[in-house]
């Protein structure tokens, strides 16, 4: 018993503190993946360029704090710096969200004096503007062909 106590125990605190950063990873990926998707698509929202990202910037932000609870599983609510969009390709935005949480441990904080555990997570997506032009001939110079016959 008292060689348990001193192996078995530490290595079972191990196991359950690295079983729940693991889960507290896995929402917060799941939250800043999503919060990517959001931001790209809010930045189709706005009347100029800057009001785009300030609103993909909003929307990435709110969706990681809606979608990791600010006391899950022992954690502390997630920091988020701000999201970060680039513009630095013709045609195309990129949106890059991070974010990251403490976790303090339920067994090896309080038997071996270690510290919290900094969880973070990160996404990038690209986004393409599409320009779509639809051309409506009235000339009827197209009927020629026989494809505007009604």
């Amino acid at each position: 018993m008292a060689v348990f106590m001193v192996i078995g125990l530490p290595i079972m605190g191990l196991m359950f503190d690295s079983t729940l950063l693991f889960i507290i990873k896995a929402r917060l990926q799941g939250a800043v993946d999503g919060a990517a998707l959001a931001g790209a698509r809010g930045l189709a929202r706005g009347a100029n360029s800057g009001a785009q990202i300030s609103n993909a910037q909003t929307i990435a932000t709110d969706y990681v704090n809606l979608n990791y609870p600010s006391t899950y599983f022992f954690s502390g609510a997630p920091t988020i710096p701000t999201p970060t969009i680039d513009l630095s390709v013709a045609n195309q935005r990129t949106i890059t969200v991070t974010a990251n949480v403490s976790f303090p441990g339920l067994f090896l904080t309080h038997m071996l004096s270690v510290g919290p555990t900094t969880v973070a997570a990160s996404a990038l997506v690209t986004r393409k503007d599409v320009n779509v032009v639809m051309l409506l001939a009235r000339s009827g110079s197209m009927a020629a062909s026989g494809s505007c016959v009604p």
